[in-house]
């Protein structure tokens, strides 16, 4: 059963192995978690060599998609300083069209950003190989063939030298074969993280919940209306 592996192991293994059920492991093929090493090293430990551990998408994408954001910042601070108001006004709303898929913009979202791009040719590069690493986790393929998209990506991003990467270059060059699962069956544990944000979200605007079945009605609540 592909999908069972897709949750977090926020266990610790003394507490967590000796409860495991014996023949869950004989069909579990996978196990989906973000890029912390505790939660992979307790994978390994719980799951042995054959399952195959994947690095959820959300965590890889929300890395170097703030190296982009984290450049946009600081060129966003220049441009404070050089630019004449009237002419920064005319960024309004810049974070959230960086943030914004290129095929989702409009004509005048468009515009917006070649001002911006005009301005910062730095954030341009930056901005572009965001997008392109994205269409390259969107796209389906092998998990070899993908490995090889990933690796030229890195070597161009070096060879054209372009800012905001450096962090994220050496998270791929660790993880690559973990990244590189995802290819396999596309698996993550996006509805985990959807749902703990939803709880989240819940237990902020409750200003804390404390009794467990109130917190199952509102989140059945929330969850299905």
């Amino acid at each position: 059963m592909d999908g069972l592996g897709q949750f977090h192991l926020h266990l610790h293994i003394p507490d967590f192995h000796p409860h495991f059920p014996l023949h869950f492991p004989d069909f579990l093929q996978a196990v989906c978690n973000d890029l912390y090493e505790g939660y992979t090293e307790a994978a390994r430990k719980v799951f042995g060599p054959d399952v195959a551990i994947i690095a959820n998408h959300f965590h890889v994408a929300k890395r170097y998609r703030s190296e982009v954001d984290n450049v946009r910042k600081k060129e966003m601070r220049r441009l404070k300083q050089e630019l004449i108001e009237e002419e920064y006004k005319k960024l309004k709303g810049a974070m959230w069209l960086v943030r914004k898929h290129p095929q989702s913009l409009d004509e005048n979202e468009r515009a917006t950003l070649r001002l911006l791009f005009t301005y910062s040719p730095i954030l341009l590069l930056s901005y572009s190989f965001g997008w392109a690493l994205t269409d390259i986790f969107d796209t389906p393929q092998s998990k070899t063939e993908a490995e090889e998209r990933l690796r030229a990506w890195m070597r161009l991003v070096k060879e054209v030298n372009v800012e905001g990467f450096d962090r994220f270059l050496n998270t791929l060059d660790e993880k690559m074969d973990r990244i590189a699962n995802y290819f396999v069956r596309r698996q993550s544990s996006g509805f985990v993280e959807g749902l703990n944000h939803k709880i989240r979200v819940l237990l902020g605007r409750c200003y804390g919940v404390f009794n467990r079945i109130h917190l199952f009605r509102r989140l059945s609540l929330d969850l299905g209306g």
